[in-house]
């Protein structure tokens, strides 16, 4: 099996992914071979990069992203910076609000196989995420949550009926949450 590939940061730039966030989702990738990734929230696209990177190592796989990059920033070249060339044929970018692109786009796609929130970590950017992706996953895939600091993840796992696993490392006051669902 191969291991998860965690792309370098650029020169001049921080290292902006989260371990957990990264290790869990390649992990996953690499174990469950999704056929349909929806992920919300690219950024410089290092946990883009990493799904995208175990697709390539799976053969198989096609990963859909949301995102509304920041305003003083230009999308084309801050959007999924860190993305090889090579690895982008199996990426499609969405770009604009998830609250818009969201609903229809998880529709149109289902069923999704793993859900990434990296996006709108507020209470409400993250409850309503994870509303509008769930009836479209398919019957045991996982939702994936990074920065999780307030009780919507634990609210939605209890609202579905599904046991919630936080990961975060000691002292860090945000976590990465892991449902699946299993019915």
């Amino acid at each position: 099996m191969s291991r998860v590939r965690i792309p370098p940061a650029p020169r001049g730039s921080a290292w902006g992914g989260g371990q957990y966030i990264l290790n869990l989702t390649g992990s996953l990738v690499l174990l469950r071979r999704p056929s349909v990734v929806l992920e919300t929230g690219v950024a410089m696209g290092f946990t883009t990069a990493v799904i995208l990177a175990a697709m390539e190592d799976n053969n198989a796989g096609a990963l859909h992203s949301i995102d509304l990059p920041p305003l003083q920033v230009d999308a084309a070249s801050f959007v999924g910076r860190v993305v090889p060339d090579e690895l982008r044929e199996r990426w499609t970018l969405h770009v604009g609000p998830s609250r818009s692109l969201l609903p229809g786009l998880a529709r149109k796609l289902a069923p999704i196989d793993l859900f990434v929130h990296d996006s709108d970590h507020s209470y409400a950017g993250q409850y309503e995420e994870y509303r509008q992706a769930w009836p479209h996953l398919a019957c045991g895939a996982c939702l994936i949550s990074d920065d999780v600091s307030n009780s919507a993840f634990i609210e939605f796992a209890a609202q579905v009926g599904e046991r919630p696993y936080l990961m975060a490392p000691p002292g860090h006051h945000a976590a990465v949450g892991l449902l699946a669902k299993t019915r």
